[in-house]
């Protein structure tokens, strides 16, 4: 197997499209989530955040706030400068490309918004995560991951970010406008729309992982040294987002929500990262009222209405009377 080059990897200065999907899932990105970080004004959430919120409430946005803007940019250098380079297709450098502009200018722009609301952007905030030794391990943690040796390997435990790691931060967030709660609302709404993009960026690492065990004729469950190293990725970063949440979450419960849903939401995006790529479920899933709404209030259609405070999900510059019908289907 260490002795075939998979055509994926292989360098070309053609423009020939051998991989489609991966332009299909890039345009994906462009023609039907894009939005901008200007368009959510975040300070309409200003007052709530100072003057509504509990201490406990307001403590969990700003701790997850903490590694929000660190991991966006570490995800868009990775793309960048490792899956572009590891994968130098045409196709993977587009796709590359689009995400690392998601992440660095729209979602780390989008969460640096928040933390000039909250007085945050600050020299000592900004590496704060260096201080604190539960963030910095984790931090720490995944920068060795992302520079090993063995970049397809990184390349698999990487997705994981995109597919499970922000998402008991996006659960925590995603809270405040469920259940019975109606606060931060365009903090929500930015979640939503960066929750949804990062899921598109795990099913795009799946794909191209996918596609060089296929040119391999193999597949990940059959490459038993990099399994095992992903499995083990996956229980450590389990029992750190556990950790996280305990920090992030000082009381049993947040807007409702008991705490350990919030660690059952983590196991179910484990298990999705896993299933993509051909493996079986992880985790069993114990009760969790999360996955429900957390599906709901970030897929379903949001009508934009006057007096709601930042801006819907339902535009696009493209439509034409076909597309804008379907919009009602």
């Amino acid at each position: 197997m260490n002795n075939v080059i998979p055509r994926i990897m292989q360098p070309t200065d053609s423009y020939v499209r051998c991989y489609p999907r991966l332009v299909e899932l890039a345009n994906q990105q462009l023609d039907k989530q894009f939005w901008t970080s200007t368009e959510m004004k975040v300070e309409l959430d200003r007052m709530q955040m100072l003057y509504v919120l509990s201490p406990s409430q307001l403590h969990a946005i700003k701790f997850v706030l903490n590694l929000f803007l660190k991991y966006e940019l570490m995800v868009g250098d990775f793309w960048k400068e490792t899956v572009a380079k590891t994968f130098p297709r045409p196709e993977v450098k587009l796709v590359s490309s689009v995400i690392d502009m998601v992440e660095r200018a729209i979602h780390a722009e989008f969460y640096d918004q928040l933390n000039k609301q909250l007085g945050l952007d600050t020299d000592e905030h900004y590496i704060a995560y260096t201080k604190d030794p539960e963030l910095a391990e984790r931090v720490q943690w995944l920068d060795n991951v992302l520079d090993g040796e063995d970049k397809v390997l990184a390349t698999i435990i990487f997705s994981m970010t995109e597919t499970c790691l922000l998402f008991s931060s996006f659960s925590i967030l995603k809270s405040f406008q469920s259940n019975g709660y109606n606060l931060i609302p365009v903090t929500v709404r930015g979640t939503n729309q960066s929750s949804i993009d990062e899921d598109l960026h795990g099913q795009i690492s799946a794909e191209i992982i996918n596609t060089y065990y296929s040119e391999m004729g193999s597949s990940l469950k059959q490459d038993k040294e990099r399994l095992n190293a992903v499995m083990e990725a996956i229980q450590y970063a389990y029992s750190h987002e556990c950790k996280i949440i305990d920090m992030a979450i000082l009381e049993d419960s947040l807007n409702g929500v008991k705490k350990q849903e919030f660690k059952e939401m983590v196991k179910h995006r484990f298990n999705i990262f896993a299933n993509r790529l051909g493996l079986d479920n992880v985790f069993e899933i114990g009760e969790c009222s999360i996955i429900d709404w957390f599906e709901k209030n970030t897929y379903a259609y949001k009508v934009v209405d006057f007096f709601t405070p930042g801006m819907g999900m339902e535009y696009e510059t493209a439509w034409d009377e076909t597309g804008f019908t379907k919009a009602w289907e």
